[in-house]
């Protein structure tokens, strides 16, 4: 059987038991890669190598992931009605997870984020609360920008996902590569929402998929690419070029199955997420 999330993560069920699985699922751990290495590279670009800052780096990174997860299970929970439709395989459609446990696992997400994320200091505590409105509130009425204007939408995760993380990890001193990180996730994130086009409109929900659709997508991936590459050179970020290559290949393949329930061009908008961070260190160190 091929372990995917539409079979529930099946080796981790006969391992792990049904439940546990149901839970990992809720979480979306693909989607939390991004955040736990733009913590721990991060990190390690503030404050170089060594045993105390790679220590430092994994605790602030799964910081991150924890908050991410939050806002993956409150969408799930907020959006029970719409994955009946679209994404029956999802846990809380299954009734493998109750709308109840899943609002419990949110709340517990969300106050280990907080809590661990006010022991590294107050600053990085605030901006954590920051990332958590913004994935708790992308999906909770009333501040939800998904029924108000489908660029509101995009802007608010794109935002979200990119300046916040590398400026409460960084502060100030990155804003170059915050800058970056904020062009690659404007230009890729509404690929996310392909595969639910037709449901997201069914339900109100205003994307730029089911807006403008996947031809003007791609030519806003495009453009965000003729950007970063000349941005690349004009913060003499020259590294970060090695992006453009896996762009390239995701424009070709834009609307691919990818194994699980989305595009290739998704799985490419998070790759650049998760590599970013670890580009941002290696410009840093050397």
């Amino acid at each position: 059987m091929s372990v995917s999330v539409k079979c529930y993560y099946p080796r981790l069920s006969r391992v792990l038991g049904e439940k546990i699985a149901a839970y990992i699922a809720l979480a979306r751990p693909f989607t939390l890669a991004a955040p736990l290495f733009a913590g721990f590279f991060l990190t390690v670009a503030s404050e170089g190598v060594s045993y105390g800052s790679l220590a430092r780096g994994v605790y602030i990174g799964l910081t991150l992931a924890l908050a991410q997860a939050c806002g993956q299970v409150v969408n799930q929970v907020a959006d029970r009605e719409l994955d009946r439709v679209i994404k029956p395989y999802r846990p809380i459609p299954q009734g493998r997870v109750t709308v109840e446990e899943a609002v419990g696992l949110a709340w517990l997400f969300g106050i280990a984020a907080v809590g661990r994320a006010f022991t590294i200091s107050v600053y990085f505590g605030l901006m954590t609360c920051l990332m958590l409105f913004f994935a708790v509130f992308y999906s909770l009425p009333p501040l939800s920008p998904r029924r108000v204007n489908p660029w509101l939408n995009h802007l608010w995760v794109s935002f979200s996902r990119s300046v916040v993380p590398v400026l409460a990890v960084m502060g100030p001193r990155g804003w170059r590569y915050a800058v970056l990180a904020f062009v690659w996730a404007f230009g890729w994130q509404g690929t996310k929402d392909i595969a639910d086009a037709e449901g997201d409109r069914l339900f109100g929900i205003k994307t730029l998929a089911n807006t403008y659709g996947v031809c003007a997508l791609m030519a806003l991936s495009t453009v965000s690419l003729l950007l970063y590459t000349a941005l690349c050179a004009y913060l003499e970020l020259p590294l970060f070029t090695v992006l453009v290559p896996l762009s390239v290949y995701g424009l070709f393949k834009y609307t691919s199955p990818w194994r699980g329930e989305n595009t290739v061009a998704w799985a490419v908008y998070y790759a650049g997420l998760g590599l970013i961070p670890v580009l941002t260190a290696l410009s840093e160190l050397f």
